[in-house]
This record gives structure tokens, sequence and C-alpha cells, in this order.
């Protein structure tokens, strides 16, 4: 081998174990920006009508079924009710299934809907109704909420986890950050999580940066 074939196979090697040693001292930080990300699809249901309003609804979907979340709802203004009667409250997907509330009247007050159930045998989400009935089971209150389809964003590596954000064309849900190293959370109580997207799906050198970030600082509880 001639001096300048050697001299090539030095350099070479030497590019090599740095990159090498880079890797090993960089573990971390890279394994941090590496992520499997998996899309589910989520559906917000809200409602905003003579007095009644329900927000932050969620019907989501995982790998097997659809389930339901919380939501805040704020009863309006009913005449055939009074004030501490009994009523059901429904929420009826594709005029087949139903997830019932019972609660008591007032009007103005705000019911936290905590109440979570799989959903079986529901391929897609095409009309859901909140029902309001009164305590002979005659309906008093019927109107048709508005769905709103958002992404659901699963983004792991080894010793990360992003859970619980979403994002559609005018909303993003910026979720949590999880670890199962328990020395990082304590080393690193405070952490920033960033969130980015091109506005042109189009990569090239004049505008892969134009991101918009959306930053939170939270570990999950």
């Amino acid at each position: 081998m001639d001096q300048k074939h050697k001299s090539n196979l030095i350099i070479t090697c030497l590019c090599l174990i740095i990159v090498f040693v880079s890797l090993l001292t960089m573990y971390d930080n890279f394994s941090f920006h590496t992520y499997n990300t998996k899309t589910y699809y989520d559906y917000f249901l809200s409602l905003n009508h003579q007095g009644f309003t329900l927000q932050d609804y969620e019907l989501y979907k995982d790998q097997s079924n659809y389930h339901c979340g919380d939501g805040t709802l704020v009863l309006g203004k009913i005449d055939s009710l009074v004030d501490g009667q009994d009523i059901d409250v429904i929420i009826q997907i594709n005029r087949k299934q139903h997830i019932d509330y019972s609660l008591k009247y007032l009007e103005g007050g705000s019911y936290s809907l905590e109440n979570k159930e799989d959903l079986k045998n529901i391929k897609e989400i095409k009309n859901v109704q909140l029902i309001i009935k009164d305590d002979n089971q005659k309906t008093v209150y019927q109107h048709t909420l508005k769905l709103k389809q958002v992404e659901k964003l699963a983004c792991s590596s080894k010793t990360f986890k992003v859970e619980n954000a979403c994002v559609s064309d005018d909303f993003m849900r910026l979720g949590y950050l999880t670890s199962t190293d328990e020395d990082l959370l304590k080393k690193y109580p405070n952490i920033s999580l960033e969130y980015r997207y091109l506005k042109s799906n189009k990569l090239n050198d004049k505008n892969d940066k134009k991101y918009v970030v959306f930053k939170k600082n939270k570990w999950k509880d």
C-alpha cells in the first residue's frame, strides 16, 4: 500500500473513531430526539346553543375501540324543569349507542362529565346528539353536537414518552412528557417540550425552517 492510501486509511479510521465516540457520549440526547410516531384520531364534541354549552368532551380511538373522555356541560333554561329535578343527560352516537349521566337540573349549573366507557363496534363517528330527559323519560332538550376531528400524536423513545398530545388545523393540545428514569426526573425538574411542524410539505433549503413552535414546561405528575 502506497503512502497516499495509508494516509487516507488513517484519516478514515480517525473519522470513524470520532463518530463512534460522539454517539456514545451523546446517546442520551440522541435517543431523546428519536421517536416512533403513531397517529390515532380524536373527536372533540362541542355545543353552544341557547345557554347550553359543552366543552372539551372527547371521543378517542386506540387500536381497538372508541372511548369517551371527560367534558364540562353547562345547562340552559328548560321551561318544563325546576331546579333540583332529576334528569338524564344522554350523549347519543350514530343514533344507536349512548352514554348516560344522571344529574339534577340547575339552570346555569356546570357539570363535569367523567364517565369513561368503551364504545364497541363503532368504525367511525357520523352523528352525535345531546339529549336531556326528565324524570318521566320525556325528551325536554335535543341538539346535534359539533364534531372536531384531531390527530392524536403518540411519540416515544427508549426513555421518554409524550402522551395526550393532539393537533388539528386550528387547535393543538400539548400533552405531557413521561420518563422511566427516576434519576432524570430529579436531576431535571424543569423541562421544555418543543413541537415543530412545517408550513409547507415541500422540504428544501428555502422553506425547511418555516415551522411554528409550541413550548410547554411539564412532567406528568
